[in-house]
C-alpha cells in the first residue's frame, strides 16, 4: 500500500516538475512579448540609419526565437529522459517502419516513425535510413528549383538589390536621379540573375546541388554580416586616394569572418548535408524577408521632396557661348584650390600663373563653409546657418532667402551654373522653378532620359562596394560624380544643350580647344558663367598640361592640369575680343580638408580677379593697395578678403546694386577686419557639427583662427 503511495507521489512529483518548467517557459516568453507594450520614448532618428537597425533586430529576433524554441524543446525531452517519462504514453504510435523483401521479411535498418531516441537495446551505429524523398540527392526537379529559387534570391537581394537601393535612398539630395526613378532598373536585373541562377544550379542533383545551395546561403549571410558590422571605417567615395594598405587589419579580419561563414556549416554538415537543406532555405527566407522590410522603409522615407521629378538637372548648354557685348562675368571655381598649393607651384615655377594677364591674386583670402555641399551653395546664396537654426531648415531655406541669381537675372545677364553641386534638394518645388527661371541651363530631372545600362552598372559597382569583403572592395570603389556622370543618357552629335555638366576638366579642355568660344547677341546685356572644375580635388589623375592620366598624379600636377582649361579658356576670349572687358574670378568652394580625422578648420584658399576695362571705376580696383611681382607676373594684394565678398564683386561688375551684400573684394581696406568661416567636423566620415571660426589679420597664421562659440549639429536631422 505504502510502495503504491510512494509510486503516485513520484509520478505526481515528476509531474509537477514537468508543468513547472513549462510554466517558466511561458513566463519568459510573455516577459519578452511585455517589453514590446512599454511606453516609448519619442526621438527623432534618420531612417537612413534605422535601415540598417531594423534589418539588425528584426534578424537578431528570428534567430533567438528559433535558438530559444530549440533549447526549450530540447531542455524539455532532456528533462522527460532522465524522470524516465514516456512523453508518448497513452497515445497512438506509428509502428516502426522496415523495408521488406519480395517475401515481406525486413531487411536492412530500421527506419524510426519520429526521429527519437533508439528502443532499448536496438544495435548499430545509431545512424537511421530515412525515405529516399528526403535524401537531397532524390528531391524533385519542382523542390530542387524552390529551394534554390529561396537561396538565389536572398543572396540577389543582399548582394545586388538592396545595397544599391539604401544608397540611393539615403543620398537622393546630391544624385541626379532619385530612388523611385532607379529602382525597377535594380530590380529586373535582380530578377533576371535570380531565375538565371535558380534554372542552372537546379539541374544539379546529390552532392554538388547540397553543396551549391550551402555555398549559396553562406555568402549570403557573409555579405549581410559585411554591411551590418564589418564595414566601419568604410572610405568615403570622394575621390581621394585610399591607402588601401592602411585597412590590412579589416581585410584580415574580413577574410576570417568570410572564411568560417562559408567553411564551417559545410564541415558541420558533411555527414547529412541532405538534412539542411529545407532549413536552410527556411533561413534564407527569412533574411529575404527582413531585407525586404529594410527596403521598404527606404521607400517609406524617400516618398518626399528629394525624388521630386523637378529637381535639378544640369547641362553645358552656353558653356562656350559668351556675349558679343562685351559685358561677360566669367567664375572658375577649382575645387580644393588651397593656397598651400598655389605657393608651392610659385615656389617651383614662378610664372606657372602669368598667363592671368591682369589679376591679381589674394594671397591672404578665406571661405564660407566646407565640404563643397556648403561651400558652392553659399557662392550662389550668400546664405549661412542663423544662431539655432534647425541645419535642414537652413538648406531647404537657403535658396528661397536668396536674390544673387535672381538680382544677376534682372540685370539683364545670362546665367550659365556649371557645377554638380548646387544641392537643392531639401527646397520646395517652387524654388527650383524659380531657380530654373533665373538660368539657363538648370532644367528638372523630369526633362532628362535615364541611362539603364550605366545607371545599372554604377548601381551595382556601389552595391559590390558596400557589401564585398575588404580584400575586394579595391575593385569596385568609385567616386560619386561618376554615378551621377553615367545616370544621364547623353544623345548621339555635339548639341551641349541637352548634354549633363560633369566635373572633367580634361574633358573640358578639349572641348575649349577643338570647339573653341563663340558670341552671341541672345544673351542679353551680358553673360555670366559660372564654371565648377574638380581643380585641386582628388582623385589626382591629370597631368600638368591637362592631359589625363593613367597613372596617380600629384596634387600640384592636378592643379596646372586644371589651370590650363583655365587658360585656354582665357585664350579664347582673347581671340574673340572680349578678354578686356570681361570680369573673371578664378577661386574655389574650399581648401584642403582632411575628411577623416579633421584637428582644425580648413586652410586658406586663393583667389584670383580681374575686373573688366568699363567695370574697373565701379569696383574701384586701381586704389586697392597691391604689388606687383614681376616674376610671378601678377599683382598681389594682402587684402583680408572672403567669399563674402563675392557676390557684391559680382554684381558691381553688373553694373547692379550690390551694397546690400557688403564690399567689393577691391574695396576692402581694413587690414583688421574680421571674417567668419563654419568648418564642418566629421567622425567615420559623417558629419556631425559644424562650428564658427573668428579670423582676424593674416588667415595663413592659425593663431588668427578661434571659435566664436557658434555650432550646428547635424545629428538632430
Amino acid at each position: 500500500m505504502f510502495g503504491m503511495l510512494s509510486d503516485v507521489s513520484n509520478i505526481f512529483a515528476k509531474r509537477v516538475l514537468v508543468v513547472a518548467f513549462d510554466a517558466f517557459t511561458v513566463l519568459v516568453c510573455a516577459t519578452v512579448l511585455a517589453c514590446g507594450f512599454a511606453s516609448p520614448a519619442f526621438a527623432y532618428v534618420d531612417p537612413s540609419v534605422m535601415t540598417y537597425t531594423i534589418q539588425a533586430l528584426a534578424g537578431v529576433a528570428v534567430a533567438l526565437s528559433a535558438v530559444a524554441g530549440v533549447a526549450f524543446r530540447r531542455t524539455r525531452r532532456t528533462i522527460l529522459r532522465v524522470l524516465g517519462i514516456d512523453e508518448n504514453a497513452g497515445k497512438e504510435v506509428e509502428s516502426t517502419i522496415h523495408r521488406t523483401d519480395e517475401r515481406g521479411q525486413a531487411i536492412g535498418l530500421a527506419c524510426e516513425a519520429e526521429s527519437g531516441d533508439r528502443p532499448a537495446g536496438a544495435k548499430g551505429n545509431g545512424k537511421t535510413a530515412r525515405p529516399a524523398a528526403q535524401r537531397g540527392e532524390e528531391l524533385s526537379f519542382k523542390t530542387r528549383f524552390v529551394v534554390v529559387l529561396v537561396v538565389v534570391v536572398a543572396l540577389v537581394l543582399t548582394v545586388l538589390v538592396v545595397p544599391p537601393l539604401e544608397v540611393v535612398g539615403g543620398n537622393e539630395d546630391s544624385l541626379t536621379f532619385g530612388l523611385r526613378q532607379v529602382w525597377w532598373i535594380v530590380a529586373l536585373f535582380g530578377l533576371a540573375v535570380s531565375l538565371l541562377v535558380t534554372l542552372l544550379l537546379s539541374t544539379l542533383k546529390g552532392k554538388a546541388f547540397q553543396i551549391g545551395v550551402m555555398v549559396l546561403a553562406s555568402l549570403a549571410v557573409a555579405s549581410y554580416i559585411q554591411a551590418l558590422f564589418l564595414n566601419f571605417d568604410l572610405p568615403i567615395a570622394d575621390g581621394v586616394p585610399v591607402d588601401w594598405f592602411n585597412h590590412k587589419r579589416s581585410m584580415a579580419l574580413g577574410l576570417v569572418v568570410w572564411g568560417a561563414i562559408v567553411v564551417v556549416p559545410l564541415v558541420l554538415s558533411r555527414r547529412n548535408r541532405d538534412r539542411w537543406v529545407r532549413p536552410v532555405a527556411a533561413a534564407m527566407a527569412v533574411l529575404a524577408l527582413v531585407q525586404l522590410v529594410g527596403v521598404a522603409s527606404v521607400f517609406a522615407k524617400s516618398s518626399g521632396e528629394a525624388s521630386d521629378p523637378s529637381r535639378v538637372y544640369v547641362t553645358s548648354d552656353g558653356l562656350l557661348e559668351l556675349s558679343e557685348s562685351g559685358d561677360n562675368i566669367v567664375v572658375f571655381v577649382l575645387d580644393t584650390l588651397d593656397n598651400h598649393y598655389v605657393q608651392s607651384i610659385l615656389s617651383e615655377d614662378p610664372s606657372f600663373f602669368s598667363p592671368l594677364e591682369g589679376f591679381t591674386y589674394f594671397d591672404n583670402a578665406t571661405g564660407s563653409m566646407i565640404p563643397t555641399c556648403y561651400g558652392v551653395p553659399y557662392l550662389l546664396s550668400q546664405q549661412l546657418p542663423e544662431t539655432g537654426e534647425d541645419f535642414h531648415e537652413f538648406q531647404a531655406r537657403r535658396y528661397g532667402s536668396a536674390t544673387f541669381l535672381q538680382d544677376l537675372h534682372d540685370a539683364g545677364y545670362s546665367v550659365g551654373l556649371y557645377t554638380d553641386s548646387i544641392y537643392e534638394g531639401y527646397c520646395p518645388e517652387d524654388v527650383r522653378e524659380k531657380l530654373y527661371a533665373a538660368t539657363k541651363n538648370l532644367h528638372p530631372v523630369r526633362d532628362a532620359n535615364v541611362d539603364v545600362i550605366g545607371t545599372l552598372v554604377a548601381l551595382e559597382q556601389l552595391g559590390l562596394y558596400r557589401n564585398s569583403p575588404w580584400i575586394a572592395k579595391p575593385l569596385f570603389w568609385f567616386f560619386t560624380s561618376d554615378l551621377n556622370n553615367r545616370m544621364i543618357r547623353v544623345p548621339e552629335g555635339t548639341d551641349l544643350s541637352n548634354t549633363q555638366y560633369i566635373l572633367d576638366d580634361h574633358r573640358h579642355l578639349e572641348e575649349v580647344r577643338t570647339r573653341g568660344l563663340s558670341l552671341s547677341d541672345n544673351e542679353g546685356k551680358g553673360s555670366f558663367r559660372f564654371i565648377h572644375l574638380m581643380g585641386a580635388h582628388a582623385p589626382y589623375n591629370l597631368d600638368a598640361d591637362g592631359n589625363a592620366s593613367a597613372l596617380p598624379t600629384t596634387v600640384e600636377d592636378q592643379t596646372k592640369g586644371s589651370m590650363r582649361m583655365v587658360y585656354a579658356y582665357l585664350d579664347e576670349m582673347r581671340r574673340l575680343g572680349v578678354y578686356d572687358d570681361a570680369t573673371i574670378i578664378v577661386t574655389t568652394d574650399h581648401g584642403f580638408y582632411e575628411v577623416a580625422e579633421p584637428i582644425g578648420p580648413s586652410t586658406p584658399i586663393a583667389i584670383f580677379a580681374k575686373p573688366g576695362a568699363r567695370s574697373s571705376s565701379r569696383i574701384d580696383a586701381e586704389n586697392q593697395e597691391s604689388t606687383y611681382a614681376p616674376e610671378w607676373g601678377l599683382k598681389v594684394c594682402d587684402m583680408p578678403v572672403s567669399h563674402a565678398d563675392f557676390q557684391a564683386s559680382v554684381l558691381a561688375a553688373a553694373d547692379a546694386d550690390y551694397f546690400a551684400y557688403g564690399q567689393t573684394m577691391f574695396e576692402i581696406r581694413d587690414s583688421d577686419r574680421v571674417r567668419y568661416y563654419i568648418n564642418t567636423l566629421a567622425y567615420n566620415n559623417v558629419d556631425h557639427d559644424l562650428v564658427e571660426y573668428r579670423i582676424t589679420g593674416d588667415a595663413n597664421d592659425r593663431a588668427n583662427w578661434e571659435q566664436t562659440g557658434r555650432t550646428w549639429t547635424k545629428r538632430i536631422w
